[in-house]
Parts: C-alpha cells; structure tokens; sequence
C-alpha cells in the first residue's frame, strides 16, 4: 500500500513537472512570435559584441564557394555597415548565411 502511494506521488509529481514544461515552452514560442511581429520591417540591430560576428570567418572557410568577393573590395564598397544594416537574424547561424548570401556572386 505505502509503494502505491508513493507511485502515484512520483506519477503526480512527473505530470505537472510535463504540464510545466508544455505551458513554458508554449510561453516562449509566444513571445518569439510576439518578437517577430514587433521587429518585422525594422532595421536590423547595429550594435554587435566584439566576438559576435566572428562566426562569419568560420563558416567562409568551410564553405568555399566558386567566387566570393574578395577582402579589398568588400572594404572598398563599405559592405559591412551594409550587412550590418540588413541584417535581421537571431542567431550567429542566421548571421553567417546572411553573409554568405550578400558576398557571393
């Protein structure tokens, strides 16, 4: 009788620890659509930490591509406030297809 009851303690305890996982990530996929919404058609952030944007480097050196702009004329054309400007992405992924996409031609 007492491992009966401490089953269904266990069993209790497992289930409204799922219904708290299932309300959290409910909450956050509601504040990221809720996020979305309010940046939509907003310029991107300008302001990025020093080690954020190295990521880009990582994935150019994986991923040659046939023909890439080259360092001198990325530097000449101010192409990094440009990226800067248009990019709108959440994650150092999104950054680095972003830039991939804007220095292949």
């Amino acid at each position: 009788m007492e491992y009966a009851i401490l089953f269904a303690a266990l069993l209790a305890v497992a289930a409204v620890m799922f219904l708290k996982g299932l309300w959290d990530q409910h909450r956050a996929q509601k504040g990221n659509r809720e996020q979305l919404r309010k940046s939509f058609g907003k310029a991107g952030r300008t302001e990025y930490a020093d080690g954020e944007l190295n990521g880009i480097v990582r994935y150019f050196e994986k991923h040659p591509k046939d023909f890439q702009i080259d360092d001198i004329t990325w530097n000449d054309l101010n192409l990094d406030e440009i990226f800067l400007r248009m990019n709108s992405t959440c994650s150092s992924a999104g950054i680095s297809l972003c830039d991939a996409a804007q220095s292949v031609i």
